[in-house]
């Protein structure tokens, strides 16, 4: 059993995702034409909390779309039965500045396998994925071991708040 440890604490949590989101506001100058994509599971909740603050802090927001990439990883092969959970991308992506957000990266795998199932929404009206950046607003940089990556835990207590804090995974 792997020990868990508080590495960030809620107001931690807090400020990395305010700032993550004024990084995202200032590098698309403002939230026109600007799409989250949260990746399931962890992606998902810190898509929506980051859709919030831009909120907040803008006065409109941008649209949060939700991708399952669990058929397009390189390693589906020798993963037990993969949960598949409904993508939901209900806006048009064409001329949009698209935003994967996801809880982790590691050693880049996920975001391929989003990069690839993004492509599968393409058509010829809705034009082509170009141009994909490497990360560019991360919350934390927090060293980890090679084989343990940190996971954020994103459970609210009692329903409300913000994340508990992050743990390390094992």
């Amino acid at each position: 059993m792997t020990a868990e440890r508080q590495i960030m604490s809620r107001e931690d949590i807090r400020r990395a995702l305010n700032r993550v989101s004024h990084e995202i506001l200032e590098r698309n100058r403002g939230p026109q034409d600007l799409v989250l994509v949260g990746i399931y599971t962890r992606g998902v909740p810190l898509a929506n909390r980051l859709a919030a603050n831009i909120a907040k802090f803008e006065g409109s927001t941008a649209p949060v779309a939700a991708l399952d990439i669990n058929l397009y990883r390189d390693d589906l092969q020798a993963r037990d039965r993969p949960v598949v959970r409904p993508t939901d991308i209900s806006v048009d992506l064409h001329g949009k500045k698209v935003v994967l957000v996801d809880d982790v990266l590691y050693t880049g795998r996920t975001i391929r396998a989003a990069l690839d199932a993004l492509s599968d929404f393409r058509t010829p009206q809705r034009g082509a994925i170009g141009n994909p950046a490497g990360p560019g607003s991360p919350g934390v940089a927090h060293p980890a071991r090679l084989r343990r990556p940190e996971h954020p835990d994103c459970r609210r207590r009692a329903g409300q708040g913000p994340p508990v804090g992050v743990r390390r995974g094992g």
